[in-house]
């Protein structure tokens, strides 16, 4: 999951930002790059040491004399920065939108608890809510490694409740599932809608037969809420079967990989009658290992965000969205005022208001996933003191704003002065410099 780092930020000073966005480990550059830097460092020590202690003489001027040729085309051979920057400028658009497209249950629910009120409605509006909960699994689990390995088959969701015997035998059958299977509770969840609709018209019909039943507008507004919720996924799907091109990401790669390994050879310090001092710098190339930090970090962080529905730190967090989903939206479209607990249980038979919406997650002998995390707000777990709270009076700064100071006006040569509180002369609240207009406000 993204790494929530803001908390950590609350102020602009320059050393403690410094400090605290590179004191992380887990999603860092260093833990990406470390042990890349680390290698490369190895090799070029081993390159330096054949060089000076392993070839003769003549054999040192012929490969000093290799090396300064391919030093003035190196760079001009290698477009490093133009296709490095155009690939992470795609990679960002793409991650961008793959996170629009992360559907919330919220707009979904609150239609739902309006348009389909009542507490004989209840078990049809959490049917819905876990259809979609349903539809959206089915979606992510086919692009996303964490969700197939939470639900790596229909019987995984049969356990966790998403999903009952009778429904999953229904879903199997479906012939088009090897395309896909997210629609199906789409349909069951449209079809409760017009089951709802026709309830209302036969009931219209009963009580006003002569005239003709408008319809309710429930229809039109929740399809609209729960065809947006599937388009998202479907989006999410399309992104995964229909990525960045397969040659450029390789080109992309292939040249910064090529780029440091000729870097190897061209950067070594060639000179034997070096000091101690020069020496040492020279073993150290201390800006290559900076450009090398900052271009192949660049790269696997672009490689990091190519595909958002990994297991890498920066991925998102499915498995915590559907739990959101499935958690808030019972709770909307079942925060009634009555009890209907004795004479409306749910279809699966459970009591809606005792419900334990807990989600289900594999367990690994004594414990969980522990790839699967939440997102919380970065001040959630963050304490801070209470302190007793009172009424602003009306003259307050957070009320009418900071008063102003005494200044000049620079563009028109006028002096500001504090309004004259005295009742023998007439307030003056702007009074002019030598040579300037003067401007008057005189008493009501």
């Amino acid at each position: 999951m993204t790494i929530a780092y803001y908390a950590r930020l609350n102020k602009i000073a320059i050393w403690n930002s410094f400090m605290i966005v590179f004191a992380f480990w887990k999603g860092s550059i260093w833990k990406i790059i470390l042990d890349e830097v680390g290698t490369w460092y190895l090799i070029y020590l081993c390159i330096a040491g054949i060089y000076r202690f392993y070839l003769s003489a003549e054999q040192q001027e012929i490969f000093s004399s290799f090396i300064r040729d391919l030093q003035d085309k190196h760079n001009v051979c290698v477009p490093m920065q133009f296709m490095l920057g155009y690939f992470i400028g795609m990679v960002g658009e793409r991650w961008g939108e793959s996170f629009e497209n992360v559907s919330y249950i919220e707009k979904v629910a609150l239609s739902v608890a309006a348009f389909i009120p009542g507490v004989v409605n209840i078990h049809n509006r959490r049917n819905i809510i876990r259809y979609m909960v349903l539809s959206q699994i089915l979606g992510i689990r086919q692009i996303s490694a964490l969700v197939k390995k939470r639900f790596p088959n229909n019987d995984a969701l049969v356990t966790a409740g998403l999903l009952h015997e009778t429904e999953r035998k229904k879903l199997e059958k479906v012939p088009c599932a090897v395309y896909a299977e997210s629609f199906v509770p789409i349909i069951w969840a449209l079809k409760i809608l017009q089951k709802y609709e026709e309830a209302e018209e036969r009931t219209f019909k009963a009580d006003n037969p002569r005239e003709e039943f408008g319809g309710t507008g429930v229809y039109d507004t929740v399809y609209a809420e729960i065809t947006e919720f599937h388009e998202k996924t479907a989006t999410l799907s399309t992104y995964d079967t229909t990525p960045i091109p397969l040659a450029y990401s390789q080109i992309v790669i292939f040249s910064v990989r090529l780029y440091f390994f000729i870097c190897l050879f061209t950067r070594q310090h060639l000179d034997m009658d070096d000091t101690y001092l020069e020496l040492v710098f020279s073993l150290f190339p201390l800006l290559t290992i900076m450009q090398f930090i900052f271009m192949v970090g660049c790269m696997k962080v672009s490689s990091v965000l190519i595909n958002p529905m990994g297991e890498d730190d920066d991925n998102y967090e499915c498995n915590y969205v559907f739990d959101r989903n499935l958690f808030v939206g019972m709770e909307i479209v079942g925060w009634v005022k009555e009890n209907p607990a004795k004479t409306h249980p749910d279809l699966d038979g459970r009591n809606i208001i005792d419900i334990d919406n807990r989600p289900y997650y594999p367990k690994y002998g004594d414990k969980f996933d522990g790839k699967n995390k939440a997102y919380v707000g970065s001040y959630k777990h963050v304490p801070f003191p209470h302190k007793a709270m009172s009424k602003l009076p009306l003259d307050a700064q957070q009320v009418q704003g900071k008063k102003k100071r005494v200044g000049t006006c620079l563009s028109c040569n006028l002096t500001l002065k504090e309004p004259n509180t005295s009742a023998e002369e007439p307030e003056a609240a702007i009074v002019a410099s030598p040579g300037a207009v003067v401007l008057h406000v005189q008493p009501q």
